[in-house]
Formats: C-alpha cells, sequence, structure tokens
C-alpha cells in the first residue's frame, strides 16, 4: 500500500458533475518508482463510446468501507491552466488495487516490489474503478452508472480482477494453471484455497470477469489470464473430489462453475447461451 501523503495543506477534491448520461470518468494512474510511492492520479472525463478499448476496467472487492487512504488528484481548474494538487480519500483496498497496477519508472524497489508491478513504463495507466471514477457522494451519479457497468467492462481493453495479497492464493492460482497439478490431481487445496477469497463471493465482482474477452486474473504477485484459470478449474469442480467442499464452498464453486461456463460461451459461443444462464449465477453466490 502506498504512503499516505501529507495532506494537511491539500484541499479535498471534488468530483465535477459529468456532463450526460453517457459520461464516465477514467483515472490515469502516473507511474512509481518505488512501491511505497504517494498514488498520484488526474481523473478525466470521457465519453464512453469514445474511450472504447483506451482503458482497463479493475474488478475488485471493497472490504471495509472506509475510507481511510488517500491519492493525490492533479487537476488544471484555474485561469492560467496551473496544475493543483488535492486530497481523494479512498478505500485501503482500491489503495492496493492501484498501487498494484500502476506502471513503473525507473523502479528503486526490492526484487519482491518490481514482481509486483506490471512493467516499467514513463506512462500513466488508464483504469476504470467505481471507486474513485463514480462520485460515491453522488446518489444520481450511481444510479445512472449501474445501466452503464456491462458496457464500461465490455469496452475496456481488459479487466483486471484483483484478488488482493494472499500466499494460499497464490498458490491456488499457480496451481489452477498447472496441468501437471490437474493431471496429479492436486484439485482439493487448490479450489478450497481459491473459494475462500472474498472475490469468488460476491456476484455482481464476479459478473464483470465475464463481461470481456481480455480477463487476467492477479493474486499477489502471481497473475494468469481468466480462460487458462477456468480451463482447469472446471475440470476440477466435476471431479468427484469436489463433493468434499462443504456447502458453502461447495455454492461457491457451483456459481464459479456458472461463471466460467459464461466466460466460455459468451466469447466463443451463443449470447442466448449467456443469458440463460444468468440467473444461475445470480442465485450462485453469497451476495
Amino acid at each position: 500500500m502506498a504512503k499516505k501523503p501529507d495532506t494537511a495543506l491539500l484541499k479535498e477534491y471534488r468530483h465535477k458533475p459529468l456532463s450526460t448520461k453517457t459520461c464516465t470518468r477514467i483515472i490515469e494512474v502516473f507511474p512509481a518508482t518505488h512501491s511505497t510511492d504517494i498514488l498520484r492520479c488526474r481523473l478525466l472525463e470521457v465519453e464512453l463510446e469514445e474511450a472504447k478499448g483506451s482503458y482497463e476496467a479493475v474488478s475488485y472487492v471493497w472490504g471495509q468501507p472506509k475510507f481511510c487512504c488517500q491519492i493525490v488528484v492533479i487537476d488544471n481548474e484555474d485561469a492560467k491552466n496551473a496544475e493543483i494538487e488535492y486530497s481523494l480519500p479512498i478505500t485501503q483496498n482500491l489503495s492496493e488495487v492501484l498501487c498494484r497496477f500502476r506502471h513503473t519508472e525507473n523502479f528503486q524497489g526490492t526484487v519482491n516490489d518490481r514482481v509486483n508491478s506490471d512493467s516499467a513504463s514513463t506512462v500513466p495507466r488508464r483504469l476504470w474503478a467505481d471507486g474513485v471514477c463514480i462520485d460515491q457522494g453522488s446518489v444520481e451519479e450511481k444510479s445512472h452508472h449501474i445501466a452503464m457497468m456491462t458496457a464500461i467492462y465490455t469496452k475496456a481493453k481488459g479487466v483486471l480482477v484483483w484478488l488482493g495479497h494472499d500466499k494460499k492464493g497464490e498458490e491456488a492460482l499457480r496451481s489452477l494453471t498447472s496441468d501437471a497439478d490437474i493431471r496429479d490431481g492436486n484439485d482439493p487445496p487448490c479450489i478450497q484455497n481459491a473459494l475462500h477469497l472474498p472475490w469468488f463471493s460476491r456476484r455482481w465482482v464476479v459478473q464483470e470477469a465475464v463481461l470481456n474477452g481480455n480477463t487476467d486474473v492477479y493474486c499477489g504477485a502471481v497473475s494468469k489470464h481468466f480462460y487458462d484459470v477456468g480451463r482447469n478449474a472446471l475440470q476440477l469442480m466435476h471431479s468427484q473430489n469436489a463433493l468434499t467442499l462443504g456447502p458453502r464452498l461447495l455454492k461457491r464453486a457451483e456459481g464459479l462453475d456458472a461463471v466460467f461456463n459464461l466466460f466460455f460461451y459468451k466469447h466463443f459461443a451463443t449470447y442466448s447461451y449467456y443469458e440463460m444462464e444468468f440467473t444461475s449465477l445470480m442465485l450462485a453466490f453469497d451476495e
């Protein structure tokens, strides 16, 4: 998680009202030279259709609704077009997400810090994340974004699923994409460890992963394509050993089964199948 900036002299950022109900915001997260650097960004209003393919959408769990972290928002609003810095409170989980996915520039961190970064780049990373791209203080804006969610994730260049920092989750993700492990029958631990992660219990969050054919899953330093995870997970969940899961995890497994089937059929088969399976997916999760 990034260091908290000294925000005593910074005004709190206020989202400007969106021009139309077909607009949203994209967050440009500036590169860091160290994993603990302060999060710095710029928020841009965009017409969603015009922004198609120019951003990546993030799928994550909010966690505790406490806005205990800060991000510095750079804005140009005075007559001289000078850059002004503001602070914006965000949740700890969102801070973790943005730190994980920002690019790095002349990186000075440890080896472990490096593997937690996707690439070295001087270019800001353009993301869409609901906790900052939607004005959380505006009921009207939150309401009209609900109707836009499918389009936001579908039109993104890709979807980044963040499972959090979890060692057992990392091992599970590696196992779920290892053909050798699957052939050897090492299924119960990786399935159980994956299903225990909070992301797999939230129906609307999980739905985000199936809306885009270019979806990657991240847990700590490990990243895998959603297709590779799903291909082996389906095989495991239809094995006899899946019956060893308790009722709560078995329910999640059934939901995950529906998720992967939806992903494959939405992007590789027919839309009618996607529509038919959606109801069963919604019934399979805790929330």
